[in-house]
């Protein structure tokens, strides 16, 4: 009897053994998917960080963050240009009031009912005021129409 006891005994210690290991397994897993989701939870801190910093310093980078900054910028304005190009083919505008998509010929938004002719047109006025010039009668220097004074030598223009 004792060779079935040893036997008995031998397979009750390799099944606790086995037992052990999968414990130690399973337990291994979970704290590699533990330490993955922190992992992760730090690459989405860092990208806010990136963000926050971009957001709050691009027009004045530290010197080793300003091509990176740079970039961004560079990227910002191509998207811009290409929602333009977007826009132009949808023949659509934004609504100065809302951001709602809404027909070049619209007059109102049909999203919130501002009135984008009224926008557009005193952003003509203004465009067209800035574009005038007039000349410094002390100097000669040529001066935006809406300058009170000669920037080259300071004579009051209005």
């Amino acid at each position: 009897m004792s060779f079935f006891n040893k036997i008995s005994d031998k397979l009750s210690s390799t099944g606790k053994d086995v037992a052990k290991k999968t414990k130690d397994l399973a337990e291994i897993a979970k704290l590699n998917m533990r330490i993955n989701s922190e992992e992760n939870n730090i690459k989405n801190l860092y990208n806010k960080i990136g963000e926050l910093y971009y957001e709050l310093f691009h027009d004045c980078p530290h010197e080793k963050l300003a091509p990176l900054c740079a970039s961004v910028t560079e990227s910002k304005k191509k998207i811009s240009d290409y929602q333009n190009q977007i826009q132009a083919i949808k023949a659509v505008k934004k609504c100065v009031n809302c951001g709602a998509e809404i027909y070049d010929s619209a007059i109102y938004c049909s999203n919130c009912g501002f009135n984008n002719a009224a926008v557009e047109n005193q952003k003509q006025e203004q465009d067209q005021g800035s574009e005038a010039e007039n000349k410094c009668t002390n100097c000669g220097e040529t001066v935006p129409a809406n300058a009170i004074f000669c920037g080259k030598c300071g004579t009051k223009v209005k």
